[in-house]
């Protein structure tokens, strides 16, 4: 337990809950050679602290099993090894829930929530931030209350509903303000601005993403806040100063091996690269990021490099292929319940329709379309 904390501290990926101190610690010069090259020992050591997480639960040691899967989440998250990630979860749940440890519980609905969201899994991910969030209503703990409440927004803005996203958000914003921990507040500020760029605030949106630029939080964290800061640099039309911070978001993730979300700030760069007809280098990121995303099993991902490798077919003439990509990102975003993200795909398909001089295809696509903004 206090190699596996020394490591997962090292990540620099965001505070753990509180735990209990190890029974038993090395000598700080191993600790410090862990805490130095983390990624390396995770992997090294991640099926020793599977098994140790299993054989605590199994003989009724809830502590040590929960505590272990905290450690270890962390790093199968960034490196995308999402089947393990819930098993873990789940054997370190079920031995906490047995031991009536209502601080592990509490901490692993939280990191389940995150596993559900990441899967896209939105309706199961709410459904555990409720179970969480009355534990740690319970416990006390301000700082969990509104990390829950930040993940709360994101899930009402992922399905639609801005107007109950943008009340959660700043419900958010509050308890983190209220809690103390900068990291907690970036997280919040950096979802809320997410949440105002889509009802239509893209100032508000800029002026709270520097606001989460200015505080301290660990690498992990900063990277989330520049790319989230160059896509709204995107959105806004500055596309060429929307490279810098996503560049360097893709640098940081490099850097730390987080296999997940290198994927995921280079589906980003390759959609900021179709947007500027630099197809070549958007084609190559976003069939690197597909692959990932298919093996690791995220749907999201998945849409999203489909639809770049769509508008690199479209900019190059080939509409066939294109209208291909975009009916499979479609057919996602439907099965994940994203009507601005169906929204998006059906006017893209209408006007290819239209190019291809298929006007009875491109109709059926605008009453869809126009069907969706009437609900």
């Amino acid at each position: 337990h206090a190699v596996a904390a020394a490591a997962d501290d090292g990540l620099r990926r965001h505070a753990a809950d509180p735990e209990p101190a190890p029974l038993w610690s090395p000598s700080p010069g191993i600790l410090r050679a862990t805490a130095a090259d983390p990624m390396t020992w995770f992997a090294d050591e991640r099926g020793a602290l599977t098994v140790a997480v299993r054989q605590a639960a199994d003989s009724g040691r809830g502590v040590a099993a929960w505590t272990i899967a905290q450690r270890l989440d962390g790093y199968l998250d960034l490196v995308g090894y999402l089947d393990e990630r819930d098993w873990l979860l789940r054997n370190g749940l079920r031995a906490a829930v047995k031991a009536g440890d209502r601080r592990g519980e509490a901490c692993l609905l939280h990191r389940m929530a995150h596993a559900q969201n990441t899967r896209d899994d939105f309706a199961a991910a709410q459904t555990t931030i409720d179970r969480a969030s009355t534990l740690y209503r319970e416990l006390g703990d301000a700082r969990g209350i509104g990390c829950l409440m930040a993940r709360s927004g994101h899930l009402a803005r992922m399905v639609g509903d801005l107007p109950q996203a943008v009340e959660l958000g700043e419900q958010a914003v509050a308890a983190a303000e209220e809690a103390g921990d900068p990291e907690v507040l970036a997280d919040a500020l950096t979802e809320l601005s997410l949440t105002l760029r889509d009802a239509g605030r893209p100032a508000e949106a800029l002026a709270l993403l520097e606001r989460a630029g200015t505080l301290e939080m660990a690498d992990i964290m900063r990277s989330w806040v520049l790319h989230v800061h160059g896509v709204q640099l995107r959105d806004a039309g500055r596309l060429a100063e929307a490279e810098e911070p996503l560049l360097e978001a893709h640098a940081m993730v490099s850097r730390l091996r987080a296999d997940r979300l290198v994927a995921t700030t280079g589906v980003i760069l390759a959609l900021l690269y179709a947007g500027q007809g630099r197809d070549g280098e958007a084609e190559r990121l976003a069939n690197r990021s597909l692959e990932h995303f298919r093996l690791i099993g995220q749907p999201w991902g998945v849409g999203t490099s489909i639809s770049v490798l769509g508008r690199v077919a479209r900019n190059r003439g080939e509409l066939v292929s294109a209208a291909t990509h975009f009916r499979e990102a479609l057919a996602i975003w439907r099965r994940l319940g994203m009507p601005k993200r169906v929204a998006e795909m059906l006017t893209t398909l209408a006007e290819i329709c239209e190019e291809m001089g298929d006007a009875e295809a491109a109709a059926v696509y605008q009453a869809e379309r126009a069907s969706l903004a009437s609900a």
